[in-house]
Formats: structure tokens, C-alpha cells, sequence
């Protein structure tokens, strides 16, 4: 099975920073003529409607891992994204990201014929998406030494929760993690379970140097099981929930799970 390597790139703390500013309370006026005649009953004032609240879908955990599809291309991504997406869907922009003779050709003609064509397979694609949004991703992940305080493993994946990933496929659209700072570090109580994994995971760098790790004699890999979320405003990136992480040995046996 190949194994896709998970790409890290940090947000950019200025795109995710709106300027916010409270309105000034508004202030009491008198207007001449306006003050009710004795025994006119004032008019009810409307009390003021609440906020309309967004809810996020949530997982439902009890889900089997073996009905997660996966997650392996920036092409899955997109469709995710557009499913749960709740502004206009530009087809134009989807068109060019799956057809290399849409995105090059000059005619427009030819262009509104690809269209045609497109079209309906991209309405298939975000209908797929939208009624599975289970997905399992899969990549090697690099695993810092064991800590006895918090009897946990850091994970290198998730060392910074506000880190996306992406595909090379189709880099225009990321995942990101509503939860990555619940899965930063892998808790493992049992000693002797703990033991196998600081094995394994002594071994993945010679002499712990990462600059040899091309060498290294064994590889760890991490499984993510997530949820799409919502699609993050303004930005083509899918937020999606940790379910569960697994931490594998090459051969796909699981060391470690949460």
C-alpha cells in the first residue's frame, strides 16, 4: 500500500486576524411630538431577536473505521470541501482543477462544450462526498521520544494544531483540524506497549538525526480517521474533526491508538 506523506503548512496568523469593534450603544432621543397623550398606552416594544446560531455537525463515533473512505488526493479534498461549502459553487475554478484542456484551452466555445461535459460529473462528486463524510487519511509521521510525566509520545502531525495539509495533486485546497490539540500527544499508560513503541520509534532516525533518516531501519506512520466539519469562510480549507488516530508499524500494525 502506498503511503502518502503528510505535508505541513503553518496558517498565516494575519489571514485568520478581522478587525472587530463594538457599536455604540444607542442613545435615547426625544422627538417633539412624540411623547404619547395621557391614557395612550405605550406601544409594546419588540423584544430583541437572538442571534442565529450556526451548528457545526459533529462525528458520530460509533461509526465503524472500516466504513471510512480514504482520504489520498487533493482531488478528494476538493469535493469535501465543496460538499459541506455553503457559498455558490464556481465551476469555472473546479473545471480548470480537473481538466488540464479546460484550464488551457483559449476557445470558448470548446470551453462551454467541456463545461457541458464536466459538469454533471462534478455535481456527482460533491453528491459522493457529501453523503460520506468519513474519511481516514494515512502518512509517516515522526514520533518524539516517550515522556514518563504525561506517558505520551508527541506527534509530529499534529505539534501545531493551527498546521494544514495537502496533496500534490490539487494544492489549492488543505485540510485543517477543529481538534489537533486533543491528539498532540499520544497517551500510553502501559508500560510494556510503551516500551515497543520507543523501540520502533528509536530506530526510525540513526542516532537520532533526522538528517539520516533516509537510512533509518524502521518507518512509524499514522492513521487519522476524520470528519468534514465545515468548510472554513472565505478560504479553501476543509475543517474536519479527529475521530481517532492510530500509530502503525510498517507492516500496518497498530502500536497505539486514541
Amino acid at each position: 500500500m502506498d503511503k502518502t506523506k503528510f505535508l505541513a503548512a503553518s496558517l498565516l496568523c494575519t489571514a485568520l486576524l478581522t478587525g472587530c469593534s463594538k457599536e455604540p450603544a444607542a442613545t435615547e432621543q426625544k422627538v417633539a411630538g412624540s411623547t404619547p397623550a395621557p391614557g395612550t398606552p405605550a406601544p409594546a416594544t419588540e423584544a430583541p431577536k437572538a442571534a442565529a446560531v450556526v451548528q457545526v455537525a459533529k462525528a458520530d463515533r460509533s461509526k465503524p473505521l472500516a466504513e471510512y473512505q480514504d482520504l489520498k488526493s487533493g482531488r478528494t479534498v476538493m469535493f469535501a470541501y465543496l460538499s459541506v461549502d455553503t457559498l455558490p459553487i464556481d465551476y469555472g475554478k473546479i473545471a480548470g482543477l480537473v481538466s488540464s484542456e479546460y484550464a488551457s484551452s483559449q476557445d470558448e466555445f470548446r470551453k462551454h462544450d467541456l463545461m457541458a461535459a464536466l459538469k454533471p460529473g462534478i455535481d456527482a462528486e460533491i453528491a459522493k462526498a457529501r453523503a460520506n463524510r468519513y474519511y481516514r487519511m494515512e502518512g509517516e509521521v515522526e514520533v518524539e521520544k516517550y515522556d514518563f510525566v504525561s506517558k505520551s509520545f508527541q506527534l509530529g502531525t499534529f505539534k501545531d494544531s493551527d498546521a494544514q495539509m495537502y496533496f500534490n495533486d490539487i494544492q489549492n485546497y488543505s485540510v485543517g483540524f477543529a481538534n489537533a490539540e486533543q491528539f498532540q500527544r499520544l497517551k500510553v499508560e502501559d508500560e510494556a506497549q510503551a516500551r515497543r513503541v520507543e523501540a520502533v520509534r528509536a530506530e526510525t532516525a540513526v542516532g537520532g538525526n533526522p538528517l539520516q533518516k533516509a537510512y533509518a531501519k524502521h518507518k512509524l506512520f499514522l492513521s487519522i480517521y476524520l470528519f468534514a466539519s465545515e468548510a472554513r469562510l472565505g478560504q479553501p480549507v476543509l475543517i474536519a474533526e479527529i475521530v481517532r488516530v492510530q500509530l502503525k508499524d510498517e507492516k500496518g500494525n497498530v502500536l497505539a491508538e486514541m
